[in-house]
Order: structure tokens, then sequence, then C-alpha cells
């Protein structure tokens, strides 16, 4: 019951500390020779009653350089749509775990490339997407550099990476304003951004204020 209950066939495998087996119900153990990721049980079903899921396919798509087979791939195309449906404390804490790890670059990518990038934070992918593509090669090297850090043994913290979002934004406005010999308040530009730009990303008061402090401090480096 417990191995039927998991999103996929890959991570509900057993082992028999006794007999030293691996006890599969599933056929896990051959998803994971072929790398292949696999929901158990009708993968439709089981995204509509938790759009989360697909999330966590691409979490595991992007740190394990899985293959998705193509009931999530099919799957994943109809209802992207459904993934605004989950609380965002929830959705934030996916992307978090999707973003950590080492691989971050990849998995934002992984995003973008199945539309839940357009639906969570719809304004920030349109600034990337239509608007301003040289400032997401700024956005990449910034997510690549976390990766480095923590392929170097080194810890990566949460609110740096959600920073690593937004940065590539609050440039582009100063940058604008410079132009027109204007003169931004860098505190209620940060403001602004991490307001209009989050979607829904569930950025508490405490984190938008770090978030803030973050976005400031890096213009004077």
């Amino acid at each position: 019951e417990d191995a039927l209950s998991r999103d996929f066939s890959v991570n509900a495998l057993y082992y028999d500390i006794k007999s030293k087996e691996i006890i599969d119900y599933v056929n896990g153990y051959e998803d994971c020779k072929n790398n292949l990721l696999r929901t158990i049980g009708d993968t439709y079903t089981r995204f509509r009653e938790d759009p989360v899921r697909m999330l966590r396919a691409l979490r595991f798509k992007s740190a394990l350089d899985m293959e998705v087979d193509t009931a999530i791939e099919q799957n994943m195309n109809i209802l992207h749509n459904d993934i605004v449906l989950c609380s965002t404390a929830r959705l934030l804490e996916e992307i978090l775990k999707i973003l950590r790890k080492g691989n971050a670059l990849r998995g934002f990518q992984e995003m973008t490339r199945y539309q839940f990038c357009n639906k969570l934070i719809p304004q920030l992918q349109h600034f990337y997407a239509e608007m301003h593509t040289e400032y997401l090669v700024l956005l990449e090297r910034c997510l690549y550099a976390a990766d480095t850090l923590f392929l170097e043994g080194k810890k990566v913290y949460d609110m740096p990476l959600i920073c690593s979002l937004f940065y590539p934004v609050y440039l582009f406005y100063l940058s604008e304003a410079e132009k027109r010999g204007g003169n931004l308040d860098r505190g209620e530009l940060a403001s602004f951004i991490l307001y209009h730009y989050a979607g829904y990303l569930h950025l508490t008061k405490r984190m938008t204020e770090k978030l803030k402090q973050i976005l400031i401090l890096l213009h004077y480096f």
C-alpha cells in the first residue's frame, strides 16, 4: 500500500536488511537501471490529484539526468496549467528543491521548457523570453555560479537562489533609469520588482525584506 502511494516507481523501492534483498512492487528497479522516470498508476489521474507531482518529475529529471516516459511528457504538456491550483507555499518549496543541489540552471531550463515558469512567474518569464533575452544570459550565469558553488562542496542558501531570478530585472531598471538621467530609489525599485514579478512564489514579508537587502547590496559590488 505504501509503495503504490508513491509518486514514481524509482522511489518506491524497499530494502530488507535481513535478507539483504531489494523489494520491488512496481518494477522500479528496472526503471532505475534504464534511467527512466515513470509514475505509479495512471499519470493523468496522478497529476490531477496533485499537480505538484509534475514539478517533482522535473526535479528527478534535472537532478538525476533521467528520461521521463511518454505519459509524463504528454501529461505535463496537457496539465501544466493546473500547477497554479496548488498552495503557493508548496510551490515555492518545490521550486527551491529543483534549484538546490547543483541543478539550478538545468532545473530552471526544464521549468521553462514545460511552461511552468510561464504559469508560475509569468511576468518574469515574459521579461526573459520576450523582452530582454540578453538578461537571460546573466540569469543563467547566476544559476551556473550557484551550481558551481554546490559542486565545490559549499552551501548554497535559498535567499541568493531566489534573488538570482530577480537580479537581472533589477539591473535592467537601474540601467534604463541611468540612460534617462534619472535616479531611482533602490529600495522602492527592489520592492516593486519583488511584488510585480514574483507571480505565484510565496514570498513572506521576512523573505521579501532579505531579498531587498541582497538586491540593493549587490549593485555596489
